[in-house]
């Protein structure tokens, strides 16, 4: 049976067929001691999702930015009109605190009459991508701005993409992937694409993950949030939003001191 999967130890989360995702705090993190500002959100109920990345001043900043989206959402549907989603959104941005800053990139998945689109907001640095899961070829990109939650008062773009192929991957990610891509010589995009075309959906964003814990004495990253996604697979769930990463200092400290004794194993979420 389809299910959501929780790996604790590697803040990771999958469902089969149909969803990878995972936070993985920079090289030189525990030395460092410093939070995690990227944070991933996972709505399964409402099919939306969403990354932000805050500074390491203040790195909550990204969960609380989120949390305003998940508090003034309430009970309700994400809207389903662009301009009720964006009057939402612009009510947040108005709402955090000038040195709480932010990036925000989200994506909510509509099915209207059978017709599949995705409603993608986006503000900052962190992207949506849309790739095509045979050839990589990326289909959509959110552009970037300077319009981060905490500086700006409006969210940068909202736009409506049709899913019409059956083939389309959703990815979600902050510019740590970006940065990432460079080191290793590649094109953002191409990486992108790559992931989007070479591994199942459900193993994308653990691959990487476990790549980057492979490689942490000689690759020097960011913080990387990455979520892949096939819509056209993917189920609601009635579980509570689960949340990746957007750790203070104490919590990431916490967060490291226990992850040695926690087995690298997936759980149904939540976890009893």
């Amino acid at each position: 049976m389809e299910t959501v999967l929780h790996n604790p130890a590697r803040r990771a989360v999958k469902i089969e067929g149909a969803l990878s995702a995972s936070v993985t705090a920079a090289s030189g993190k525990a030395e460092s001691g410093h939070g995690n500002g990227d944070c991933l959100l996972l709505d399964f109920g409402r099919a939306f999702f969403a990354v932000a990345d805050a500074s390491e001043r203040h790195p909550r900043a990204s969960r609380e930015f989120l949390g305003r989206i998940m508090a003034a959402l309430g009970d309700g549907p994400v809207p389903a009109e662009s301009e009720e989603l964006l009057a939402l959104l612009n009510s947040c941005y108005a709402e955090q605190p000038y040195s709480r800053t932010a990036t925000f990139c989200g994506v909510c998945l509509e099915n209207r009459g059978g017709i599949l689109s995705a409603l993608i907001a986006n503000g900052g640095d962190s992207f949506c991508a849309i790739a095509d899961g045979i050839s990589g070829e990326i289909l959509y990109k959110t552009p970037p701005d300077m319009c981060f939650a905490g500086r700006s008062l409006c969210v940068g773009t909202v736009a409506r993409v049709p899913l019409s192929t059956g083939r389309e991957r959703i990815i979600l990610a902050t510019d740590g992937l970006i940065d990432l891509a460079r080191a290793l010589k590649l094109s953002p995009m191409s990486m992108c694409g790559q992931y989007a075309a070479l591994y199942p959906p459900d193993e994308a964003a653990d691959r990487l993950s476990r790549y980057l814990a492979r490689n942490a004495e000689t690759l020097c990253h960011d913080d990387v949030a990455l979520l892949v996604l096939n819509p056209h697979a993917l189920t609601r769930f009635d579980l509570p939003p689960l949340w990746l990463g957007g750790t203070g200092r104490n919590e990431e400290r916490k967060f490291r001191e226990s992850a040695p004794a926690l087995a690298d194993r997936w759980l149904p979420w939540p976890s009893e």
